[in-house]
């Protein structure tokens, strides 16, 4: 559904009967959505939506709502948005982190 986030209210941010989950895309044009899960009313979680290098659409956590104002949202995906335009792939990077070995491994 395309809504400006900004307009949100954590009574809007619920789930219509028999879904599990929905998203809420901001108008932006930013790619930033919020997904809503029937789990938790009230409370969402928001994400930026892009394309990889090998064109493949990604999905990127910014944070939630119970933590973060729609205009940090905004902010940070517009941060995000940015490095990817850079030539930055957020989720290479944090594959590359998983990647490491650890002390207990």
């Amino acid at each position: 559904m395309l809504v400006d986030i900004a307009e949100l209210t954590p009574r809007d941010l619920v789930c219509p009967p028999g879904k599990r989950r929905i998203e809420f895309v901001d108008k932006s044009g930013l790619g930033t959505y919020l997904e809503v899960r029937a789990s938790n009313p009230g409370v969402a979680t928001a994400y930026i939506r892009y394309k990889d290098r090998s064109g493949k659409t990604a999905h990127q956590r910014i944070g939630s709502t119970a933590v973060l104002s729609i205009a940090d949202i905004r902010r940070e995906a517009k941060r995000i948005k940015a490095a990817i335009t850079l030539g930055a792939d957020p989720r290479a990077e944090a594959k590359a982190r998983k990647a490491v070995m650890t002390y207990a491994e």
